[in-house]
C-alpha cells in the first residue's frame, strides 16, 4: 500500500519564495489529518484558545475574533484528526494528555458523508512567516498574498460522493468576493479550499497574538453550529 501523502499549503512571496501555512492528509480510509505550522515553519503549538460560540449557519459574525476572549495555553500539537468513527481530536506532540478537544460527529465518516468539517483559517501578516530554504514539496497549493496583508481561507470536507462543489459555490457566491479555489480528493474523502487576501486594519492587528488562527465549525443539530477557535504558532 502506498504511503499516505500530505497536501501542503503555502504562502507565495515575492521572488519565488514560499512560507509554510498548513497541511492536510487522507491518512487512511475515512480518516483525515490537518496540521499547522508556526511562523518559523516548524510544528506548531496551540498558544491561545477561544471559548466555544454557538450560532446559526451562515452567520457572518463568526469570522470576527475578540482577542480579549483568548485564553493563553501551551499545547504542542502534532495534528487534528477526523477518525472514521466520527471522533475528532487534537493530538499533542508531548505532555500529560495525548488527545484533547475531543468532539464526535453525528455518524461515522464514509464516501456519502455530508460536510463533517468546516475550518476557517486566517493567517498572520504575511511578512511574519519564515521563508523556506527548499522548494515546496509536492503535492502542494500556494496562495499569492501581499506581504503587508493576510489571507483568509475556508476549507470544507465531506465524503467523496457528497455534492460538495455546490455547497462551496453557494458559500463563495454569498461572500461577494473573487476567490481562488482548489479541490482535494483522496480515496473516500474530499475537500474544497478557497480564499482571498485581505488587508490588515490597524484595529484588527491590535492585541493579536502571533500565529495562524484555526476556527473549527461543528454541527450542533439542524440549526446550531458550534465554533471553537485556536491560535497556532
Amino acid at each position: 500500500m502506498a504511503k499516505p501523502t500530505s497536501t501542503r499549503f503555502y504562502i507565495r512571496l515575492p521572488k519565488e519564495k514560499f512560507a509554510r501555512l498548513f497541511w492536510i492528509q487522507n491518512h487512511r480510509a475515512n480518516e483525515m489529518l490537518l496540521g499547522g505550522y508556526s511562523l518559523e515553519g516548524k510544528p506548531a503549538t496551540i498558544t491561545h484558545e477561544f471559548p466555544e460560540i454557538r450560532h446559526s449557519p451562515g452567520d457572518p459574525s463568526t469570522s470576527r475574533v475578540n482577542w480579549a476572549d483568548a485564553t493563553p495555553v501551551s499545547l504542542p500539537v502534532d495534528h487534528f484528526t477526523c477518525h472514521a468513527d466520527g471522533r475528532f481530536h487534537a493530538k499533542a506532540r508531548c505532555g500529560p494528555l495525548l488527545y484533547e478537544h475531543i468532539e464526535h460527529a453525528p455518524a461515522p465518516l464514509g464516501p456519502d458523508s455530508p460536510v463533517f468539517l468546516d475550518v476557517l483559517i486566517i493567517s498572520d501578516v504575511v511578512s511574519k512567516y519564515a521563508v523556506i530554504t527548499s522548494p515546496p514539496k509536492y503535492p502542494h497549493v500556494w496562495f499569492q498574498v501581499p506581504q503587508s496583508g493576510t489571507v483568509s481561507l475556508n476549507a470544507i470536507f465531506s465524503g467523496a460522493r457528497f455534492p460538495l462543489v455546490g455547497e462551496a459555490l453557494a458559500s463563495i457566491s454569498a461572500s461577494g468576493r473573487t476567490e481562488g479555489t482548489v479541490g482535494l480528493r483522496a480515496g473516500t474523502l474530499q475537500g474544497i479550499v478557497w480564499g482571498s487576501p485581505r488587508p490588515v486594519p490597524p484595529e484588527a492587528a491590535k492585541g493579536r497574538p502571533p500565529g495562524t488562527i484555526f476556527m473549527f465549525h461543528w454541527r450542533r443539530g439542524a440549526r446550531i453550529v458550534g465554533l471553537k477557535g485556536f491560535v497556532l504558532n
